[in-house]
């Protein structure tokens, strides 16, 4: 045994830390998964296996998982983590069975998508749960989608091990009953049951899902996200979420919930269980509402005190830089979807409080929100973000000279920072119709760029309202001044 172990760790050994890097770049690439240090081990020994075998070296091999599928497809089963059993989070399938499901069978033939279904067992859940749900043989839909072909080959066989089934789930294994027998060590699934569902290879991270528009009522797509980096996790959700029927509802992995916010998804709670909705056009021009659970969590987390201490370690006062596209993006997430966190990263500690005040603001909590204001001012240089609640906060005290001067000066700092030139046109329409005129102009022109560039930063600034609220509410101040004269000077 030793000596096997010692020959295993010297295959491993001829794999370079720099090869290993360009693997785990294609993996990235690919897949958009980071591949966890607990995977390294694993896959080293996988590549130094096939090395071996093949009889070639680290570049080599490289080139012919790109020009081989066959060995493509061998190394993605080896990287990708295939951990899957019937009924996985029962409290999802409690959902679906007690909420959703009666629901989409009244209302016709609901389809589900389990989009990351590994050797099946996620989807053959669903398929089971559906069938007891539509008695009489009332009509549904499940397609299963993985990126691995080995496990979708298993998945086709309809065969499985006693691992297939956990404590956890057992509150549901009775629907499996009618589905599924046991032969020897396996349990083989029926062919009614697996010919109802939709058997597909798919990259979620590349391929084109353009087809799948509008087409599911529940997609699964759990434990997917959580070795993506941020960017990558941005990428796939832009790319699953148009195959959500508006209303639909998309299930993660309970560790991802707090790893997601979009602005046309709307987290929800039924019975101690987070899962998001896709926002129906009405929600998406209104945009993000705020709500007292937000700011109670918020408070009770007492983040201030945790930046505050963050921003000044051992006491330093210098200001602390701030990268505040960043922080404003944190903030829009954090609005999103309340239970978003990004760990050990101060932009996000500044998003939170940059958030609180914009919750105080909007609960007419002014007094609040100024003295948060100047705590977290105290702390940092100067920046665009505190210049505009500053305005907004003189303007609600009806001192438009001050507020005027704060929205300048934001948009000094970005110029492209159209939220301030809004108010900045506003507030001196009165004084200077033309300048409001030109403002007005100015702040369309970068609402078009915004909302062309699907940005969505402002987001948390916008007083529940999305960016095409305010495109609106520009040109029809640019009509109304254009009647009364005041257009002649143009742009």
């Amino acid at each position: 045994m030793k000596d096997a172990l010692r020959r295993e760790a010297d295959q491993a050994g001829r794999i370079s830390d720099a090869d290993f890097q360009t693997l785990t770049a294609l993996i990235l690439d690919e897949t958009g998964i980071r591949l966890p240090e607990s995977h390294h081990r694993s896959v080293r020994r996988f590549v130094a296996g096939r090395l071996a075998t093949l009889g070639m070296g680290p570049d080599r091999y490289l080139e012919r998982l790109r020009a081989h599928s066959d060995e493509y497809d061998r190394f993605v089963a080896a990287v990708t983590i295939g951990e899957t059993y019937f009924f996985r989070e029962e409290k999802h399938f409690a959902v679906l069975e007690s909420h959703l499901l009666p629901a989409l069978f009244e209302a016709g033939r609901p389809c589900l998508w389990s989009a990351a279904c590994a050797t099946g067992e996620e989807a053959i859940s669903l398929a089971a749960m559906a069938m007891a749900q539509g008695r009489g043989g009332a009509p549904f839909s499940v397609m299963a989608s993985d990126i691995n072909a080995e496990s979708l080959a298993r998945f086709s066989r309809g065969r499985f091990s006693e691992n297939a089934f956990r404590r956890d789930g057992e509150r549901f294994r009775h629907l499996l009953g009618p589905h599924i027998r046991r032969e020897g060590g396996e349990y083989h699934l029926s062919r009614d049951l697996l010919s109802r569902i939709d058997i597909r290879r798919i990259n979620l991270f590349k391929d084109n899902l353009d087809a799948l528009a509008d087409a599911f009522d529940v997609i699964f797509l759990r434990n997917v996200m959580i070795y993506m980096p941020m960017e990558a996790r941005r990428d796939i959700l832009t790319r699953v979420i148009p195959a959500l029927k508006p209303g639909g509802a998309l299930f993660l992995g309970a560790a991802e919930v707090p790893l997601v916010a979009n602005p046309n998804l709307k987290l929800m709670e039924h019975e101690g269980v987070y899962f998001f909705r896709r926002k129906s056009i009405a929600e998406k021009i209104r945009g993000a509402g705020f709500d007292a659970r937000l700011l109670d969590q918020l408070q009770r987390r007492r983040e201030v005190e945790a930046a505050v201490r963050r921003f000044m370690p051992g006491g330093r006062r210098e200001p602390h830089p701030v990268d505040t596209r960043r922080i404003m993006s944190y903030a829009s997430q954090k609005l999103q979807n309340p239970l978003f966190r990004v760990e050990d990263d101060i932009d996000f500690s500044v998003a939170v409080q940059f958030l609180q005040i914009v919750c105080l603001i909007n609960a007419d909590q002014i007094a609040e929100a100024r003295d948060l204001l100047e705590l977290v001012d105290s702390v940092l240089p100067e920046n665009e973000i505190s210049l505009f609640l500053s305005g907004y906060l003189e303007m609600a005290a009806n001192r438009a000279d001050r507020a005027r001067h704060r929205y300048a000066r934001a948009i000094h700092m970005a110029h492209d920072f159209w939220p301030a030139r809004f108010y900045l046109a506003m507030l001196t329409q009165d004084i200077s119709p033309r300048q409001a005129y030109q403002e007005y102009h100015r702040c369309e022109r970068d609402i078009m760029a915004y909302i062309a560039r699907n940005a969505y930063h402002f987001h948390f600034l916008l007083e529940g309202f999305n960016a095409r609220y305010f495109l609106s509410m520009c040109g029809k101040w640019i009509e109304r001044l254009d009647r009364a004269g005041e257009g002649e000077a143009g742009p």
